[in-house]
């Protein structure tokens, strides 16, 4: 779709707010690769997009800190881009993936909980996990 059929939709009430969750593991690594990819894209289509790691996908936190990890990349620009926005705290803990989250920057979710996801939702983003 052309930028112009983009920016038309976009005001016929399209939602232009998206959260992708990373919820998939570190061994879907094409998963992982598609939700940065999308979110990079959509930003550059215009969206507000928002990056979160849940569940599983916070041990990619520890896994993009491994030498020669082809993600890094696409972590690197969505960051650069501001589109990373929170690790769930209390699964980070779980896949012992928290040091990595802190060092790489990436905002925690209060100690012991959950991404909010009902406060995404009703702050008008649209949800996609993957």
């Amino acid at each position: 779709m052309s930028k112009k059929g983009n920016e038309q939709l976009l005001h016929q009430g399209q939602i232009k707010k998206k959260a992708i969750i990373l919820l998939s593991g570190e061994n879907e690594h094409a998963k992982a690769f598609h939700a940065l990819l999308y979110a990079l894209d959509l930003n550059e289509h215009g969206f507000e997009v928002k990056i979160y790691f849940d569940g599983e996908g916070t041990a990619w936190l520890r896994k993009l800190q491994e030498p020669n990890e082809k993600l890094r990349q696409y972590f690197d620009q969505a960051m650069e881009k501001g589109l990373i926005d929170t690790a769930c705290n209390y699964c980070a803990h779980a896949f012992k993936s928290i040091e990595q989250a802190k060092s790489l920057n990436v905002k925690l979710s209060s100690e012991g909980s959950h991404i909010p996801v009902g406060e995404m939702a009703r702050e008008g983003y649209e949800l996609i996990a993957v």
